[in-house]
């Protein structure tokens, strides 16, 4: 869900960005939740095609900044990847947050917490947009597509 936001919030940068995803738990391969793709269409996204796949050291040190649901996971990444950790947010720090409320996961839950995690991921990453976008602009256009 979060990636399917960000690319939708970011999706008129100039030269565009690359939003994508991994996860600390995910088995390679699995498909979205129906919950989750049915929010996402909601908001006209699509996640039928989405896969997901486990966070990899490629994947880490590709991005320009990687941002996790929670204060847990950021520690666990920037354990497993040491050198990174400068570039390795939680989303809620991120977007400014004072708490630093964690997403709760819903993974496993019904509509409703799948609802909730939507709109506080929406909420984060829009209060995140002018950073990210300030981010989007330090890269040349040949850099964003990489």
């Amino acid at each position: 869900m979060a990636q399917a936001l960000g690319q939708r919030i970011l999706s008129d940068v100039p030269g565009g960005v690359t939003v994508s995803s991994g996860g600390l738990s995910a088995y390679g391969g699995q498909p979205a939740s129906s919950h989750a793709q049915f929010l996402v269409s909601q908001s006209g996204g699509d996640l039928g095609a989405h896969e997901a796949r486990p966070l990899t050291r490629e994947i880490v040190e590709a991005a320009d900044i990687v941002l996790t649901m929670t204060e847990g996971h950021r520690r666990e990444i920037e354990r497993a990847f040491p050198a990174v950790s400068h570039k390795v947010f939680a989303l809620a720090a991120f977007a400014g947050e004072s708490d630093g409320a964690d997403v709760a996961d819903p993974f496993g839950g019904n509509l409703a917490a799948y609802e909730n995690a939507y709109q506080q991921i929406e909420r984060l990453v829009r209060a995140s947009e002018p950073r990210l976008r300030k981010l989007a602009a330090k890269r040349g256009p040949a850099e964003r597509e990489q």
